[in-house]
């Protein structure tokens, strides 16, 4: 991955944390990375109710997030902007005639699930369509929940013609759902997914997905850790990379 290519260009040690919410509590950000001897930290995951993403928030120990909404100005951030990505996904739909749409959304804790909604929710009413809060469920960014959630969407609302998926994965679940119900892809149904991970292109039909350069995201964030570290301040330590419709 990037981190890793970068890592080496500079001769530094890249090590992979996880931690859970029960160990958010035991120990703070700033103890974990004493104990750690830990000289910066890339931090990609955090919901925005855990405790080291609210501490982080006002932390000075060099950090950069990754797709994580970020108010401190003494630390960096990276990721593309996930509300414009969702209101043109929205926008797509919207031109290709449907007027109905829902959402299969990620986590209500995650940062990236809230600001596509956003976009989503921007692209509705720019185009005078009304917000219906029971148009949009939460899956958690998992395959079978989207799935079942997509199945109840679908029955309680056959009139919905396009589904804005915030990941592949769940669109996957989506499209078995739809299949199940006897819609036929993509004329009774269009969806439009995020990530473009590598099945979307062997799907039949294929997929409508959002394209991330996640490897040179992972780079970058890695380079303005280094910069924060070294204190090279350039103009903003807040990144939006570039993303791609991919149709």
């Amino acid at each position: 991955m990037g981190v890793f290519d970068f890592c080496d260009e500079i001769a530094a040690q890249y090590v992979f944390y996880a931690t859970t919410l029960k160990e958010q509590k035991e120990k703070s950000f700033k103890q974990f990375c004493q104990e750690h001897n830990i000289t910066g930290a890339i931090v990609q995951g955090l919901k925005i109710t855990d405790p080291y993403y609210e501490e982080i928030q006002s932390t000075d120990f060099p950090t950069v997030l990754i797709d994580l909404e970020n108010k401190n100005p003494k630390i960096g951030s990276i990721g593309i902007d996930n509300r414009a990505a969702g209101m043109e996904i929205t926008d797509f739909l919207i031109d290709n005639g449907h007027q109905q749409i829902g959402m299969i959304n990620g986590s209500k804790y995650a940062s990236v699930s809230l600001q596509r909604q956003l976009g989503y929710q921007d692209a509705l009413i720019e185009h005078d369509i009304a917000v219906k809060e029971d148009f949009i469920e939460f899956a958690d960014f998992s395959e079978s929940l989207a799935y079942e959630k997509a199945k109840q969407l679908l029955s309680s609302h056959p009139e919905i013609t396009a589904i804005f998926s915030a990941s592949d994965l769940m669109a996957l679940g989506v499209i078995k759902a739809a299949k199940e119900l006897g819609r036929i892809l993509p004329r009774d149904l269009s969806i439009f997914a995020f990530d473009n991970i590598a099945v979307s292109e062997f799907l039949s039909p294929s997929l409508s997905t959002v394209e991330q350069n996640m490897r040179g995201v992972a780079y970058r964030a890695a380079k303005l850790l280094d910069d924060i570290i070294d204190r090279n301040h350039e103009n903003s330590w807040n990144i939006k990379s570039d993303y791609e419709l991919v149709i």
